[in-house]
């Protein structure tokens, strides 16, 4: 290891130092004795030869090199503590427990099992597209009497020549089963688009219904018919309109691993055409079960997007050509902002620390601190020593 040269120097003047004190030591117990064996008498000449020695002793004491400081401990303990504050400060749980209590205008989410997504409905029509064949239970036209894949009933309303009833069995779907909801314009219809669906939808007929499929006609029967609409791999396309003075009425609680407040919005821009992710959200609000129930407003067109969820949709309504949802589970990666720029909304780990483990935080604070400053203060009087 080399040796720097005030290193050199201080050692070197510690080794005079340190002869002169000898010297000055050793002639002073001289003069002591003197003094004893003449009965306290010295002459100022013995004395004037031990000043320079002391005089010597002195200056070396006032000019001696500091030894420098170590800056090795200081700096660890400011690196230290800066990591520690950025990790509080930056890093992101992985996983925190919301609730969503928000008004979109269109929604989808993938089911987590089979399990069934709407109640029986009275419908005053039913338009279907997509599924592979229509099957029949009853007196009913056969399958042959409509188009492949494309199916239209409807009540209409006030015509005494031809009163009927259409009711929708509950939609049973298979698990990883992927439904969008999109609310009309029109008077409470319901848009759904079930993609990688299996499993028969049941629409039962009484009396006259108007049928379109292909032409128009009427049915007219006093049994009642019942047409099973078999789904297949392609999405089927189900537009639902309840009748007067009822509302679509869905699963209370359905089980989901996926939800998206967002739709595909394809808009033409020069020779191609530009696709992006538009928000679904008309307002409502976000609650962090695991910050103290810490509420974020929702505004229109705020975007909301989760990695990765496992929750439960406890209520789909609609109102007002909206659709109004409650959702509560746990999700991973929730981002806002554009796709080009997304925002983590996901709780910093001090954030989660404060509204949990306050007590503790608090503690592991001070103890941290009170360590820190005495670390310091030995360093501080050890380089002075």
């Amino acid at each position: 290891m080399k040796t720097s040269a005030v290193d050199r120097l201080g050692t070197a003047s510690a080794e005079h130092d340190g002869l002169v004190r000898t010297l000055a030591q050793q002639r002073l117990r001289a003069l002591q004795e003197e003094a004893v064996r003449s009965g306290g008498k010295l002459s100022p000449e013995a004395l004037d030869e031990l000043q320079p020695l002391s005089r010597l002793l002195d200056i070396g004491d006032r000019l001696r090199v500091a030894p420098a400081r170590r800056r090795g401990p200081p700096a660890v303990a400011f690196l230290v503590t800066l990591a520690a504050v950025s990790v509080l400060l930056f890093a992101r749980v992985p996983r925190t427990e919301i609730e969503v209590d928000t008004y979109v205008s269109s929604a989808s989410f993938t089911l987590s099992h089979e399990q069934a997504v709407t109640n029986t409905l009275a419908l005053r029509s039913v338009a279907a597209a997509g599924f592979d064949r229509v099957d029949a239970e009853g007196p009913a036209p056969q399958a042959s009497s409509w188009p492949a894949r494309r199916l239209v009933l409807s009540v209409v309303d006030g015509d005494r020549g031809c009163r009927g009833a259409l009711t929708l069995d509950r939609i049973v779907l298979p698990a990883a089963a992927r439904v969008q909801l999109d609310t009309g314009a029109r008077d409470g219809r319901v848009h759904m688009f079930l993609e990688d669906g299996s499993g028969v939808v049941r629409v039962s007929v009484e009396g006259c219904v108007h049928t379109s499929a292909g032409g128009s006609g009427v049915w007219r029967g006093d049994a009642v018919r019942t047409l099973l609409l078999q789904l297949g791999h392609d999405p089927v396309d189900l537009e639902l309109a309840p009748v007067s003075g009822s509302e679509m009425a869905f699963a209370p609680s359905l089980q989901i691993d996926g939800l998206s407040l967002s739709r595909v919005e394809r808009v033409p821009r020069g020779d191609g055409i530009l696709v992006r992710q538009v928000s679904t959200v008309l307002g409502g609000k976000l609650v962090l079960l695991s910050m103290n129930d810490a509420e974020w407003q929702l505004r229109v067109g705020a975007p909301l997007r989760f990695a990765q969820l496992d929750g439960e949709l406890r209520a789909i309504e609609v109102t007002a050509g909206r659709l109004h949802l409650l959702m509560q589970g746990d999700v991973r990666g929730m981002t806002g902002g554009s796709e080009a720029r997304p925002r983590s909304l996901m709780p910093t780990l001090l954030d989660w620390l404060k509204a949990n483990h306050s007590l503790s935080l608090l503690w592991g604070t001070a103890l941290y601190l009170l360590a820190l400053l005495t670390s310091l203060k030995k360093w501080w009087k050890g380089s002075l020593s």
